[in-house]
């Protein structure tokens, strides 16, 4: 690990709580299994999971697991956090 570089992350306000996601992220939603995820690019909803279009990989990133939910408020779970220019 003395090679290990920490990604830089910054915190937003998701579902009521604060979360840690990577900072070149923009986007956060949950499956309905729970898995609630950041992503670089615009995921879309299917088969009941968040995917992108994106092969490159750190493209997703597991923020943490919560409760299950339905099919239908995982796929309403999307906020977009877009980032802040200095």
């Amino acid at each position: 690990l003395k090679n290990f570089i920490p990604r830089p992350m910054r915190e937003v306000e998701y579902a009521g709580l604060k979360i840690c996601i990577p900072e070149d992220h923009e986007w956060v939603a949950t499956t309905y299994a729970g898995i609630v995820y950041s992503f670089a690019c615009e995921p879309y909803y299917e088969w009941q999971t968040w995917v992108t279009h994106e092969s490159e990989p750190f493209v997703i990133y597991e923020v943490g697991i919560a409760d299950k939910i339905s099919d239908s408020d995982a796929a309403n779970s999307l906020c977009y956090y877009p980032i802040e220019e200095d």
